[in-house]
């Protein structure tokens, strides 16, 4: 879809949307070399990609917002994601209270 919209100049919406999503995944996925993310930080960064929280930060801010997040989680949320590291599982009730943590993080950190 990003080599058709180089050509086209008129993309509806919904293509806008998909291509803006797809460049903050691909920015999420990158790690630093030799030294990959926890599983439970990796599941806490899956999360704000597949459920759109990040589709209003520029793409060039994902990682800092991304590295602050992280903080926030391991300082005021560190029950979920010592849970998600041990079972390796993010509970229907944690996912609750992950929601309620990135609202209160993007309050704060706007």
């Amino acid at each position: 879809m990003a080599a058709f919209a180089q050509f086209g100049s008129d993309l509806d919406k919904a293509t806008q949307d998909k291509l803006a999503q797809g460049e903050r995944l691909i920015e999420v996925l990158k790690q630093p070399q030799y030294s990959p993310y926890p599983l439970e930080q990796q599941v806490a960064i899956l999360f704000l990609a597949i459920n759109g929280y990040l589709i209003n930060i520029e793409v060039k801010n994902i990682s800092v917002f991304i590295k602050s997040y992280l903080e926030y989680l391991n300082n005021n949320h560190a029950d979920i994601m010592r849970t998600i590291n041990e079972t390796g599982i993010l509970s229907v009730t944690h996912e609750g209270e992950m929601h309620a943590a990135v609202d209160k993080f993007k309050r704060l950190h706007g």
